[in-house]
């Protein structure tokens, strides 16, 4: 024992009392630099206010259809993620934000704008949680290419496709600084996920390169929409056929967080049908929701409040997510399925009160508490569903499915009541309209087309401006060679028009100021006047357009599949129009 004290003492005395030491002075240190060194979120504010706004001035390149290419810039650093600014350091929000967190407003179908904390735009696909809000007006009287920028190819895709909705920010002056510390934020930025696997970043008014590509490290072809955080974190959301949907930091696209599609998220083993990732996620209430072809629907609580100090801890462990398989969900409706088993989501949830709603690939519509992810609601529609759901202002679900299974050949779009009891399909249905259309099977799997209806359906004005009174639908009737765009009454489910095209259409329709923007196969862009039908103009593009359109202030963005992204305008725009639509307005 006495030799066991003599050596007792000299380890308390060298070793353990200069560690205890070392932990107090750290939290003393660690305290002063977070009170004293770092400001407050509002002195932050209150400098601002009193400082100049740094220039913005874009950087990058340009490959513009009426001038000459633009040069790189000579400053090549100035596309490099931005290290990250000096923030308040428990600040859960950007700084010069006062508040601890941004308000949760309760979203629903018909809340089609974003929050007031977030920047403006169109942050995710079809703007809205709805799936109803398709940008700003006015659309271009006499439009013409203002630039088109190179996306590339992987994997035998190229350019944008299906469903291909870039996001349109216009910044805040916070979120600005933090992510252009030079001040070569663009006054609009127009954000791509390309079929090439990389996400892309331009200068809305002049095609340039805001910022180096970011390709994950799984790459694979970004077919969907990318989501940018819509209270106002710096964070871009995306999924792609590298079998991954990603959370990445804008600030210096430091990867946040994963789910991994070809994991099953209650036992870690592998996984069936797809892994890939064609929705676009919903951040509601701080939860990250997404659906995956896998089979799976995800709940994931964030943390987005840690990005600014410790951003791995953004997506938190798997353990601590919500999900729901589609097979088991659909188990009481077994018998009543399409033909295919296959419980794929390929569809963006959509919101409406307290449920989100998804397609499935074996022709199921399911509604599910946003919390506990119970199943609240079913519809069998018979096919494929991959057109994401719509929800009108009254709660009312607009849902279309393809030809893909179904030996019919006939795409139906319904609108359902999902106050109806479960499974109680009849009372569920208010309307049904049935399209005739086939799929077209090419030599190999890459040239294989669904028919029906696979872009989302767009709600719109009546001509008196009863709001969400008619929906304007895309149907591939003969892929390869035929397509339709038919208005329909919401309320009675009677055709009003319908238009003929010479090849078919994915890309989803937009409705701005009265009119309604419809893309085709051809590479063709075609305005019509909501109330008859009638058309307004039409532009040729260079390739197959299946992505989606956003409309933004005399603006046009669209992605085609020659490799290339598309700006239109009137021919003397310059800058952002201050106008905006008074469609989806409150």
């Amino acid at each position: 024992m006495d030799n066991a004290g003599r050596y007792v003492k000299p380890f308390l005395l060298f070793i353990v009392l200069p560690i205890v030491w070392c932990i107090i002075l750290y939290h003393i240190v660690d305290t002063l630099f977070n009170t004293i060194i770092h400001p407050h979120p509002v002195s932050l504010a209150a400098n601002a206010a009193r400082s100049p706004e740094p220039a913005l001035s874009p950087a990058g390149r340009n490959e513009s259809a009426q001038t000459a290419a633009t040069p790189h810039s000579s400053d090549s650093a100035s596309l490099e993620p931005s290290p990250p600014a000096k923030i308040p350091a428990r600040s859960p929000g950007p700084p010069g934000i006062e508040s601890a967190l941004p308000p949760s407003a309760e979203l629903s179908g018909d809340d089609d704008m974003p929050s007031d904390s977030a920047p403006k735009g169109v942050l995710m696909f079809r703007g809205s949680p709805g799936r109803s809000y398709y940008g700003a007006g006015p659309l271009p009287k006499k439009p013409v290419i203002r630039w088109k920028a190179p996306v590339g190819s992987y994997d035998g895709w190229s350019g944008t496709g299906w469903t291909g909705e870039p996001a349109v920010v216009e910044w805040t002056p916070e979120l600005a600084r933090l992510m252009f510390p030079k001040g070569s934020c663009p006054t609009v930025e127009v954000i791509v996920g390309g079929l090439d696997g990389s996400v892309h970043f331009f200068d809305g008014m002049t095609g340039r390169q805001c910022r180096k590509p970011f390709t994950p490290p799984s790459r694979g072809n970004i077919k969907g929409s990318v989501v940018i955080d819509p209270d106002g974190y710096p964070i871009l959301y995306f999924g792609n056929r590298g079998g991954a949907y990603w959370a990445v930091s804008l600030i210096d696209y430091k990867i946040l967080g994963k789910i991994p599609g070809a994991v099953n998220p209650r036992n870690n083993a592998n996984m069936g049908y797809w892994p890939d990732f064609d929705g676009s996620c919903l951040i509601h209430d701080g939860t990250l929701l997404e659906g995956g072809e896998n089979g799976w629907l995800y709940s994931i609580p964030l943390k987005r409040d840690e990005i600014y100090r410790h951003p791995e801890k953004v997506v938190p462990p798997m353990k601590e997510w919500k999900t729901a398989y589609m097979p088991d969900v659909t188990e009481l409706s077994r018998q009543s399925l399409a033909l295919c088993a296959d419980g794929s989501i390929e569809t963006s949830p959509c919101l409406s009160g307290n449920r989100i709603y998804i397609g499935t690939q074996h022709g199921m519509l399911l509604g599910f508490d946003s919390k506990t992810l119970s199943v609240e609601f079913q519809y069998c529609i018979g096919d494929d569903i991959d057109a994401s759901v719509v929800a009108d202002r009254k709660g009312y679900l607009y849902a279309g499915c393809q030809v893909d299974y179904n030996p019919r050949r006939s795409a139906v779009l319904c609108k359902l009541d999902p106050r109806a009891p479960l499974l109680d399909w009849k009372k569920a249905l208010v309307w049904k309209v049935s399209f005739p259309a086939s799929p077209y099977k090419g030599s190999n799997f890459l040239d294989n087309l669904d028919g029906g209806i696979l872009g989302t359906p767009a709600l719109g004005p009546s001509s008196d401006g009863e709001e969400d009174r008619r929906i304007y639908v895309p149907v591939a009737t003969k892929p390869a060679s035929e397509g339709i765009l038919v208005c329909i009454d919401t309320a009675t489910g009677r055709r009003i028009w319908q238009k003929k095209y010479d090849n078919h259409i994915w890309s989803s329709p937009a409705v701005i100021d009265d009119k309604v923007l419809q893309c085709d196969a051809a590479g063709l862009m075609h305005c019509h006047r909501a109330s008859d039908g009638r058309e307004c103009w039409k532009l040729q593009t260079g390739g197959v357009i299946e992505s989606t359109p956003v409309v933004w202030k005399g603006w046009i963005y669209v992605g085609a599949k020659d490799g290339y992204f598309y700006a239109i305008s009137d021919p003397k725009t310059t800058a952002a129009l201050q106008h905006i639509s008074k469609e989806k307005q409150e």
